[in-house]
């Protein structure tokens, strides 16, 4: 059973520039947004993994939980926004700049930015390399469970594909919660409605219950 795809293609003349609405539990993948203001807009767990960005403004915007794997940002402006909960793997920043913006509780990784202009809080992790991750026999087993779930495979969460782990993810969740339980609270994933877990603090935020309470 295949899933559908889901993304945008936006695009606005100079002469026209258009507003972006505010979004919420989408799986965006490879989505275009050209010459749009993100003013006030708010984007709360959006998976924009692979998605290109051009000459977009987000000024005063709210960016909370989102996943950017390998998206391009060129001639793009931030101003007075919060970024926070969020991934930024392989990204590309082309002639971005950056005003009294905020990274909080965000992974950066294997990306070039320029930090001029923003204010990076303590708990913003900046990895040079991808990371490496020991998959337990456990672990494998419950990971080729939840590849059959639609929405964890759509959203690559867990399996970039059958064969390929999503190691940042996995390195995350080992950094909240502890490896030898961490096959166990993933089997808890299969009890729950998984479609609007499309990014991964979403998914995080998912098993957070879990691991507080193992009786559930």
């Amino acid at each position: 059973m295949q899933y559908k795809i889901d993304r945008l293609n936006l695009t606005a003349y100079k002469s026209n520039r258009r507003k972006l609405r505010s979004l919420k539990y989408r799986y965006l993948a490879k989505s275009q947004i050209v010459r749009h203001n993100a003013i006030g807009t708010r984007f709360q767990f959006v998976n924009f993994r692979g998605s290109r960005f051009l000459k977009v403004r987000f000024d005063r915007a709210y960016i909370q939980g989102c996943d950017f794997w390998g998206a391009t940002f060129k001639d793009c402006k931030f101003v007075n926004t919060t970024i926070t909960d969020s991934v930024f793997m392989s990204c590309t920043f082309i002639n971005c700049s950056f005003m009294n913006t905020t990274m909080d509780y965000t992974a950066v990784v294997n990306t070039e930015i320029n930090f001029e202009g923003l204010s990076l809080k303590e708990k913003v992790a900046v990895l040079h390399r991808y990371p490496e991750y020991s998959i337990t026999h456990d672990l494998a087993e419950t990971l080729a469970k939840l590849y059959e779930d639609m929405n964890l495979r759509k959203c690559k969460l867990l399996n970039i594909s059958r064969k390929k782990y999503n190691l940042l993810n996995l390195v995350l969740l080992e950094n909240k919660f502890p490896k030898a339980t961490l096959a166990e609270l993933l089997k808890k994933l299969s009890t729950i409605s998984t479609k609007e877990i499309t990014t991964y603090k979403k998914m995080e935020l998912a098993l957070l219950p879990f691991y507080k309470n193992p009786a559930l």
